[in-house]
């Protein structure tokens, strides 16, 4: 398997990319559909792997420039990385790559040009295409034009070579106003697998998603993933609110504030008297996800706001204080006011650092609380625990095990 290097897209696809297999990214023009593709090619460098960039809308040198900004650096994977020039000789530039396309607006010259790579590939090397509807609309001569079917051809013959020799294709596409039937043909027609890149709301939405469209080796998710675009980082999946509940003294805001600090350090509590009387915020970043966190007050005259504050949140993490069982009853409690039908939660037993900590067993019996619950020995003043308790909060919203 080749990794993709993007977060729980690997997991959907049962590792990654199996040897001769080939994948599409599809999106509109209001999405970032390029970075996945170059994730893709970066993360097969960085685990030892060839790779041919095939650009047709930038130049080399741009090319490499949008790697830097993500942070990805080529210089040390040099022998390994080869930019295809598709694009130089189409604004009468003379190619400097060692693989260049002398007519890009010919598809038999591109074809010439792939064929010749494709026929030198070793099993797991990967070919990138930045954008194949640059090289449809440069090619087939715009959206609806018949010679496009002959471009589609060309890729299809491609497709199949590089499977013989074990290769793995990625494309990245971008929905110009294509007529339906060849968006269809691209998202189900040429590839082992597509994934579909859009925003949440189209394109006055607040966020943007990926999710596994088609896939002949792995059944794609029923939900789709938000994500983010980072520089330096690369794509992120992004997860808008995880709540952070417990009673009064449990110790939420130190598990928020310790959160925090395994990446961003930003959060902001409102304490009187070192109870929190406002809700608590951090931004974290870990593993590939960005989150957000929004801790509870924990006294009985905000329930209505507790309610409120609850709305949304794709997943629940109760702190509870593992050294004062009169307090359980109160968390069990909020975890009711906070829940909604699906909502996964799961029990952040805090204080374990203490002698006087209940273990889980004790602390499952005395809430009553169902087998398939994750309960985390955690101790938030000291970060023990806390990573692995947003670890599997995060792997059951996502629903990647």
């Amino acid at each position: 398997m080749i990794k993709t290097g993007i977060p729980t897209l690997d997991g959907y696809l049962k590792g990654g990319l199996p040897i001769g297999k080939t994948i599409i990214f599809y999106g509109p023009p209001t999405v970032d559909v390029d970075i996945f593709g170059m994730q893709v090619a970066y993360t097969n460098l960085i685990n030892n792997g060839v790779c041919y960039y095939v650009t047709s809308k930038s130049s080399p040198d741009l090319i490499r420039s949008n790697f830097r900004e993500y942070g990805w650096d080529l210089i040390p994977y040099a022998s390994r990385f080869a930019i295809v020039d598709a694009y130089s000789s189409l604004i009468g530039a003379s190619p400097t790559e060692p693989f260049n396309v002398k007519d890009p607006e010919s598809i038999e010259s591109i074809d010439d040009a792939m064929t010749g790579i494709i026929d030198s590939i070793s099993p797991g090397d990967m070919i990138v295409f930045s954008s194949l509807s640059s090289i449809l609309d440069t090619c087939g001569g715009g959206p609806g034009i018949p010679d496009i079917n002959k471009v589609l051809e060309s890729i299809k013959r491609w497709n199949k070579m590089a499977v013989l020799n074990g290769g793995i294709v990625v494309y990245n596409f971008t929905d110009y106003g294509y007529p339906p039937e060849l968006v269809e043909q691209v998202k189900k027609g040429l590839c082992n697998s597509s994934v579909v890149v859009d925003r949440i709301g189209g394109e006055s939405g607040y966020g943007q998603y990926f999710k596994l469209y088609t896939c002949d080796w792995s059944k794609p998710p029923e939900f789709p993933t938000l994500f983010k675009v980072v520089k330096p980082g690369g794509i992120k999946v992004h997860i808008p609110k995880i709540l952070v509940t417990g009673p009064k003294g449990a110790g939420k805001s130190t598990f928020i504030r310790s959160a925090a600090s395994l990446s961003s350090d930003k959060s902001v509590s409102v304490d009187r008297m070192g109870t929190t009387v406002a809700v608590d915020y951090a931004h974290v970043m870990l593993k590939g996800f960005t989150i957000d966190m929004f801790g509870t007050p924990g006294q009985d005259r905000f329930n209505p706001i507790i309610k409120n504050i609850a709305k949304d949140a794709l997943g629940i993490i109760v702190v509870i204080d593992s050294t004062d069982p009169k307090s359980f009853e109160r968390a069990v409690e909020m975890l009711n006011i906070s829940k909604t039908k699906d909502v996964p939660y799961i029990i952040a037993a805090n204080k374990q650092d203490l002698e006087d900590a209940l273990d889980t067993e004790k602390i499952r019996k005395k809430i009553n609380l169902p087998e398939d619950i994750p309960i985390v020995r955690v101790s938030a003043s000291n970060n023990m625990n806390v990573a692995q308790a947003i670890d599997i909060i995060i792997k059951k919203i996502v629903g990647v095990r």
